[in-house]
């Protein structure tokens, strides 16, 4: 909720690039167990959906993305990393 917050305008800091849009959660992903397994997949899931231009486009390269065995070279083996997705209605 703070980051989807700071997306939108009503609290300091965020990406620049994030601005100016209203945004809405599609999901959650979650179960990473340090910081830097978040940021890697974050890393993988942004790189995959560089000219995804619909939701079910991202969906798809999320799923494509959790189907690997690992999500960028450094990341540890995804089946170690208890990830869970929670869509909300959008």
């Amino acid at each position: 909720p703070r980051r989807l917050r700071q997306h939108n305008g009503s609290l300091q800091g965020g990406a620049r690039r994030t601005r100016g849009k209203r945004w809405q959660f599609r999901c959650i992903v979650t179960g990473f167990r340090t910081w830097r397994e978040a940021l890697q997949f974050e890393w993988a899931f942004k790189f995959h959906c560089r000219r995804c231009r619909s939701d079910a486009a991202r969906c798809a390269a999320l799923g494509q993305l959790m189907a690997k065995p690992r999500w960028t070279r450094n990341a540890p083996l995804a089946c170690d990393v208890p990830v869970t997705v929670d869509w909300y209605p959008g």
